[in-house]
């Protein structure tokens, strides 16, 4: 026995993970979607803002096509960003050397599997939703017990809804993997409640038992694979893409956008929360074909007409929002170039944090009115 071998078997890497994810859906994106094209092109021939181009009287469909190649030059060329509360980072010095995502944090603090809700995200729709978002229909492992497709004859071993096939470990093989594979490593997937006793908030305040986070129920979810939420300031708006979660912002590396899909307004409240609205980069301004009306106005007006917006805030901030979701780690040096606070933070203790932490990562640190 002394002398015997043991191979330690260890889960395949976060980053790992996320290429796999991001190269696999590229690859499924490429392929032409006549239904998204024909509702682009009824967006943009049809908006108000673009009447004095004539699209309407072209005959060949290249007037529209080469107005969205410029809005999407235009879109690619805008800042992805971070918005965050310069008051909770700042308090103190900042000595995290990585953006962390709502997963690792719930991880760090509660346990791998485990996300808390908080003020704007209830765990159990975040959850849902990003799954939802993430994954096409089909990456998805059959429920135990369902009829396999139509044609497909039911094989030992298949996989289950939240492990490989029995008999192969977990991980991933060399090579680009299967949807089902990444979906084993990726997915929150079904959900068990967290209860506490909280003071409720109905007419008499009793003590009620309130959900306050979720528990996966897939043994092989690694938190660190989810996706950091970001936003592209496409309005230039002065205090980032979304004032929602603070008037400060970090500013990605442009090099984060390649590794980002994008979503035409916030996709916690979207109508259509599935893979299907999902965009990548190379075609990101594709998300206006099915984008909130204000949104593709707000696009269009800051190309075509080349002015700023103001900051994204109010009731329909989630409408104006053009969420990305990187699949990436973001350490603070080399994915983040800049970090952006309010001028009323200048020469204050907050603002000293905050360029302590700007001269620690080799950021630029700006101030916005």
């Amino acid at each position: 026995m002394a002398n015997e071998r043991w191979t330690r078997v260890t889960a395949p890497s976060p980053g790992l993970v996320q290429n796999q994810y991001v190269a696999a859906r590229l690859e499924e994106l490429k392929a032409r979607n006549p239904a998204l094209e024909e509702q682009l092109a009824k967006v943009l021939i049809e908006h108000p803002l673009l009447k004095s181009l004539n699209l309407k009287g072209d005959k060949t469909g290249r007037k529209w096509l080469d107005v969205y190649r410029k809005i999407n030059t235009t879109l690619q060329s805008r800042e992805l960003t971070i918005n965050f509360n310069a008051e909770a980072w700042f308090a103190t010095e900042n000595t995290y050397d990585s953006y962390m995502q709502m997963y690792e944090r719930a991880a760090a603090a509660h346990g791998k599997g485990v996300l808390m809700s908080d003020k704007l995200n209830p765990a159990s729709v975040r959850a849902r939703v990003d799954d939802a978002v993430t994954f096409p229909a089909g990456w998805a492992p059959p429920r135990p017990g369902a009829a396999p497709p139509a044609g497909a004859p039911a094989r030992p071993g298949a996989p289950t809804p939240l492990g490989p096939p029995r008999g192969v470990r977990p991980g991933l093989s060399p090579g680009q993997q299967s949807g089902q594979r990444i979906y084993n490593q990726m997915a929150f997937g079904q959900q068990q409640s967290i209860m506490e006793l909280r003071q409720g908030q109905g007419l008499f305040d009793e003590v009620q038992n309130t959900e306050v986070g979720v528990t996966s129920r897939n043994p092989y979810f690694n938190p660190k694979t989810k996706q950091v939420f970001a936003a592209l300031n496409y309005g230039l708006r002065p205090h980032g893409a979304s004032t929602r979660y603070g008037k400060s912002y970090l500013v990605l590396n442009p090099a984060m956008k390649i590794k980002a899909f994008y979503f035409g307004g916030d996709t916690f409240f979207s109508k259509q929360q599935n893979s299907s609205v999902q965009m990548p980069y190379p075609m990101v301004a594709g998300v206006l074909a099915n984008a909130h009306p204000s949104l593709v106005t707000d696009v269009i007006s800051s190309w075509y007409f080349g002015r700023p917006l103001p900051d994204c805030e109010g009731l329909t901030a989630e409408d104006l929002l053009l969420e990305g979701h990187v699949f990436s780690a973001v350490p603070f040096r080399g994915c983040v170039t800049h970090v952006c606070i309010p001028t009323q933070h200048r020469n204050t203790p907050i603002g000293a944090n905050a360029e302590k932490f700007a001269h620690k990562h080799d950021l630029y640190i700006a101030y916005s009115d």
